[in-house]
């Protein structure tokens, strides 16, 4: 008998037991990214999906609005402390299923009003990377659902 096939044995089975036992684990063992306002009630329960829509933002969004959610002034607006959608959080919904930015004018600045084409997001994908933008930089103001997503592209 080979003398490493029960340690091999017993590392490949403590490794699936580890990968099995993430796939299951709570929202709260979630490690919420940096950018989190941690004192927002809204996070609790939702912490798997503000950090897949975290990942969302890296891939579709940070290249404009930044990794600070603070845009670039003239061209694209804030996300951080935006009055905007803490007022009217559909109209995140709004900006990302038509690709047009209904938050301009925001903080008193005038922004191009088309978004980069984000018309390949799911609407999961949407409803996560929007409850991560209302979460992060301060901001606590929503957790978008996908079912208001598919609303709101069914009525657009």
């Amino acid at each position: 008998m080979n003398p490493w096939k029960p340690a091999v044995t017993a590392a490949c089975a403590a490794l699936a037991l580890t990968a099995c036992g993430n796939a299951s684990r709570p929202d709260s063992a979630v490690a919420l990214p940096p950018q989190v306002t941690p004192q927002c009630a809204l996070v609790a329960g939702h912490e798997a999906r503000i950090a897949a829509g975290h990942e969302v933002y890296r891939g579709s969004c940070i290249r404009c609005h930044g990794a600070d959610g603070r845009g670039m002034a003239g061209s694209v607006p804030p996300l951080a402390g935006s009055t905007r959608l803490a007022e009217r959080p559909m109209l995140a919904v709004n900006a990302v299923v038509t690709n047009q930015t209904s938050l301009s004018p925001v903080h008193r600045m005038q922004h191009d009003d088309t978004l980069a084409a984000l018309g390949s997001l799911t609407d999961t994908e949407i409803a996560d990377v929007l409850s991560y933008v209302m979460t992060a930089w301060g901001n606590c103001h929503a957790i978008v659902e996908k079912e208001q997503v598919s609303a709101h592209r069914a009525g657009a």
